[in-house]
């Protein structure tokens, strides 16, 4: 919250947005935006008041600033900090989606699901038993479904919009069957199956050893409804469709290589739709992860 004279600065900034001098229009949007996203409620409700055109205009460009200036510095702290948390790198995503997202309903509706599941595990179950109950939860309980259409929208990759319609694309739906995983402390990480979105349920005896070294004891498909497959059955996918067998097909990838496909697949959704400036836009943004 603002103090009554930051806000009264703020307001005093507002009136000057007309400038027409560039350098010194420049000037009073850095000092705007050095607030960050706590001004934008206020830049909307100047806009909400003001019937200049091209005060407007400058206002909307400059909450779109703030904005993405916003989602730069969460996803590089998310990347230095918190990459064991793929959810809240999907809510980063997200945000750039919708940039009114509720990010305290979609940590509610997170944690009730959680819950849920938690309730029916034990330290007993081994890692197939613990994936039929997410299985159980998720696909019979709430019904979630991959999206069966063949151009996705933006929106369809969105994280609120899964959580609310329990549908969304496929690689949605499996960061989110890996969010929740790894909430619940199973070692579920997306495995590099090229052309198979899998996740890899990784043996963590040894948690020293490096992701990528630690072995695979299983593969699930969250689109198929949680299936489990073994490592004898990618090879003979592979040996089907006529794709190299490598040793480094079949191992886990870290969240940081997950969140770059849901991130590829939305920056695909923009392209697909032909809005190439939210395309360039997200793809800048996605460049953090790489």
């Amino acid at each position: 919250m603002f103090k009554k004279k930051e806000v009264e600065k703020l307001k005093a900034l507002f009136m000057l947005l007309d400038e027409p001098n560039e350098k010194v229009y420049e000037g009073i949007c850095e000092s705007i935006a050095f607030y960050g996203v706590e001004v934008n409620p206020l830049l909307q409700d100047f806009l909400d008041n003001t019937f200049d055109p091209l005060v407007q205009d400058r206002v909307r460009v400059l909450i779109h600033r703030i904005h993405l200036d916003s989602l730069y510095s969460e996803l590089n702290n998310w990347i230095t900090l918190d990459s064991k948390n793929i959810l809240k790198g999907y809510i980063i995503l997200t945000k750039f989606i919708c940039p009114d997202l509720d990010e305290d309903k979609i940590l509610k509706d997170l944690l009730r699901l959680e819950k849920e599941i938690w309730l029916e595990l034990n330290s007993n179950l081994t890692g197939p038993e613990e994936i039929k109950v997410i299985n159980k939860i998720l696909f019979e309980t709430y019904d979630f479904t991959p999206t069966v259409i063949n151009q996705i929208q933006p929106d369809e990759i969105a994280l609120n919009k899964l959580l609310d319609s329990h549908s969304g694309s496929q690689k949605a739906l499996s960061v989110f069957y890996a969010g929740m995983s790894q909430r619940l402390g199973l070692p579920l990480y997306m495995a590099n199956l090229h052309g198979v979105m899998a996740l890899a349920y990784v043996d963590n005896a040894d948690e020293k050893k490096l992701l990528k070294d630690r072995p695979v004891l299983f593969y699930v498909n969250p689109v198929a409804k949680g299936s489990i497959f073994t490592r004898k059955d990618v090879k003979y996918y592979f040996k089907e469709n006529h794709m190299d067998d490598r040793a480094e097909n079949y191992q886990p990838c870290d969240n940081i290589y997950l969140l770059q496909s849901i991130g590829e697949e939305i920056a695909l959704s923009y392209n697909l739709n032909m809005d190439y400036k939210k395309e360039a836009e997200f793809r800048s943004l996605l460049k953090l992860l790489y």
